[in-house]
């Protein structure tokens, strides 16, 4: 009986004394996140989890600053970590970091789902805005529009003052109704967008549709408009070069366009848009040469239909009908191309040649927000890779089977990690932002069978989350 008496004390004060130990730590990993720390901060919640394994906040904040630290492996393992604990599952927070991990890696089908989880978790989540935002942005990008919308205006009607997300949503909904050939509906949503925050962002969004919709003076005030706006947001920054570019070719200003696109490949010469826009300007300009060294550089170029018919116009331009009908064939079976490609391979075919304008490629001035990053994921930031490697620079026009025999093997389906190992056995090869892409995206497509384990006192399976 004395022993159960001196015993239970003993427990009370060593968890007293653990839970106080814990709450000096917390405090130090805050304090290092919001100095901007955040490896710091990694290492002090490591060491809360360290000492009570079981602790939900702890993975969740875990994941969150490895998250911010882009070390994403680590971070999808501290929120899985965080799922076997009973009552993880029933944390908004954890459920809407896991979906900006899986919208990281653009799996948009479980961030919608985690997404939603967060908001069954808490209906009045404080991130809801945000949420609503980023699943209409989802549903924008598989071309569900009408349903975009309705999230867009869901979003909106959020109390909150958050402008700017407020403003991206009224840009995005503009963007919607205009793929819906709504043009009086998205015009408004824009200019109102600009009404409520007249900042860069949305200043060029007005400035494209104006000219998408053949507004050009209007539009080229609009985009000179927010030029000039203060915004430090570089990544836009390079967005609006491009839709200047296109503003002064369209005023026939060759000079003027050529030294934004030159601005935006100094930047990043793999931009898919300006690479296209500017092959297109250099081509017009009977440069074809150049005009494909500047064509093969563009990233993701293997997947557009737009590359594809522009380097077959160009070789048909230079009477290689041979190299031309290569082109048009890899174009067929890109979806919105295919009327095209196929009408060329007629052409070249009867004999009848009669070349077809270039192409410039699809731009969505929306997909690049100007807003801030939120901070209430405890600091909350969506980082982008950084450029991806340059393609494989052809020189000369006749070595354009081997380009597409290098872009045939280089830029397939599979992760990087997969294609390497399985080819070589080796250490994967690519930078460093490649490999961990890879190997997250690896870890994200666990088998089911390993992922239906119970995680809460009522019983329920964890969903597969992907």
């Amino acid at each position: 009986m004395s022993n159960t008496k001196i015993t239970v004390p003993a427990i009370s004060t060593t968890n007293q004394a653990e839970e106080q130990k814990i709450e000096v730590l917390e405090q130090a990993a805050e304090k290092c996140a919001d100095m901007g720390n955040f490896s710091k901060a990694c290492q002090v919640y490591e060491r809360i989890v360290q000492i009570k394994p079981s602790y939900e906040k702890g993975w969740t904040s875990l994941g969150h600053c490895y998250y911010i630290a882009q070390d994403y492996r680590k971070c999808y393992f501290a929120y899985q970590r965080a799922l076997t604990i009973p009552r993880g599952n029933s944390n908004p927070q954890l459920w809407y970091g896991l979906g900006l991990l899986y919208l990281r890696f653009s799996s948009h089908n479980y961030a919608e789902m985690a997404f939603h989880e967060a908001l069954k978790c808490d209906p009045n989540f404080e991130q809801k805005q945000t949420i609503l935002l980023k699943l209409g942005v989802i549903s924008k990008q598989a071309l569900k529009y009408e349903d975009a919308i309705g999230l867009f205006k869901n979003c909106i009607q959020c109390d909150s003052e958050a402008i700017s997300i407020v403003t991206q949503a009224y840009c995005c909904m503009g963007f919607c109704y205009h793929q819906l050939k709504r043009f009086g509906e998205s015009l408004s949503s824009y200019r109102h967008a600009v009404s409520i925050e007249p900042n860069r962002y949305t200043l060029a969004c007005l400035g494209w549709e104006l000219y998408i919709l053949g507004h050009y003076e209007e539009a080229h005030q609009c985009l000179e408009l927010a030029l000039d706006a203060e915004d430090q947001n570089q990544k836009y920054l390079d967005k609006l070069y491009y839709m200047l570019a296109m503003s002064h070719l369209q005023k026939n200003s060759i000079q003027n366009s050529s030294e934004f696109f030159e601005k935006i490949l100094k930047n990043n010469q793999n931009d898919f848009h300006a690479c296209c826009s500017y092959g297109i300007l250099l081509a017009k300009e009977g440069k074809n040469a150049e005009a494909l060294q500047i064509l093969l550089k563009a990233d993701q170029a293997s997947v557009k239909g737009e590359f594809w018919i522009n380097v077959g116009i160009l070789y048909e331009q230079s009477k290689q009908n041979d190299d031309a009908i290569q082109a048009y064939q890899r174009a067929l079976a890109i979806k919105s191309y295919e009327l095209i490609a196929q009408e060329r391979i007629n052409e070249i075919g009867s004999g009848a040649c009669k070349l077809s304008m270039m192409i410039h490629p699809q731009f969505d001035p929306t997909e690049f927000s100007a807003s801030k990053p939120s901070p209430n994921i405890s600091r909350n930031k969506d980082f982008a890779f950084g450029p991806p490697p340059e393609l494989f620079a052809m020189h000369m026009m006749s070595f354009y089977q081997g380009f597409m025999n290098f872009i045939h093997n280089a830029r397939n389906n599979l992760p990087p990690v997969e294609q390497n190992q399985s080819k070589q056995g080796g250490k994967p090869e690519g930078n460093h932002d490649e490999v961990q892409a890879a190997e997250i995206l690896t870890g994200l497509n666990i088998e089911k069978s390993e992922r239906t384990e119970d995680i809460g006192s009522k019983g329920r399976k964890r969903r597969k989350v992907n």
